[in-house]
C-alpha cells in the first residue's frame, strides 16, 4: 500500500468491483478484467493502477497508477488518474499522482513517465504540469487529440520537487510549493475508460 497525507493507493482487488462498477460505468465482467489485468501486472512489474481511498474514512475516491504502453513504437510507462469530481477541489488528486511518481523512481528504474491528456481536458493538464509533467506535443490515439505530457527522473524541475530522503518520498507536491494553483476547482472533465 502506498500513502499520502489523506489517501491510501491499494492494490486493485475483486471486492472493489463494485465501487469501480459505480465509477468508471464498466460493466462487472469488464471491471473484473480490469482488476484481474492490474493484479497481474502488479506480480509482473511491481506497480500498477492502484484504488484510492481516503485515509480517515477508508471511502473509494478514484483510481491512480502505471501501466505499460506503447507510444510511437517504444515502451513507455504511462501515469493516469481519475478521483470523484468532489474529492477534487482540495487537490487530492494532485497529491496523490505526485506520491505516486516519487514512488516509482524512488523504487524502480523507470527513466520517465508519460500522461497522455485529450486536449480538451485542460483540469488534467493542470494536475501533470503541478507533477512536474512537461507537454511534449500531441498525437492522435482513437481519433482524438491527446496532449502528451512526460516527467524524466533527471529533470531539473522534477528533482527540484523529489526531495531526500526516504520521508520525502511521498509528501505532497503542495508541500514544495508555496503558490500552489487548485487547477481542479470547479471544473469538469470527461470519464476516461481503461481499456
Amino acid at each position: 500500500m502506498i500513502e499520502t497525507e489523506r489517501a491510501q493507493l491499494c492494490i486493485m482487488q475483486p471486492e472493489h468491483v463494485n465501487m469501480m462498477m459505480s465509477f468508471t460505468q464498466l460493466h462487472e465482467k469488464e471491471c473484473l478484467t480490469w482488476i484481474n489485468e492490474n493484479i497481474a501486472q502488479e506480480q509482473q512489474r511491481g506497480f500498477s493502477i492502484y484504488n484510492v481511498f481516503l485515509k480517515q474514512t477508508q471511502k473509494y475516491i478514484g483510481y491512480c497508477g502505471c501501466n505499460d504502453i506503447e507510444l510511437a513504437g517504444f515502451p513507455e510507462v504511462q501515469l493516469l488518474w481519475d478521483l470523484y469530481k468532489k474529492y477534487k477541489e482540495d487537490d487530492i488528486e494532485i497529491e496523490v499522482a505526485f506520491a505516486l511518481r516519487n514512488y516509482i523512481f524512488k523504487h524502480f528504474d523507470i527513466h520517465s513517465l508519460v500522461s497522455l491528456i485529450r486536449t480538451t481536458d485542460i483540469p488534467d493538464t493542470y494536475i501533470a504540469e503541478a507533477i512536474d509533467m512537461e507537454n511534449e506535443g500531441t498525437l492522435n490515439i482513437d481519433g482524438q487529440k491527446h496532449f502528451v505530457y512526460r516527467v524524466s527522473r533527471n529533470s531539473p524541475k522534477f528533482l527540484a520537487s523529489f526531495g531526500d530522503g526516504e520521508s520525502c518520498v511521498l509528501t505532497s507536491t503542495l508541500n514544495y510549493r508555496e503558490n500552489a494553483p487548485s487547477p481542479v476547482k470547479n471544473l469538469k472533465r470527461p470519464r476516461p475508460r481503461p481499456k
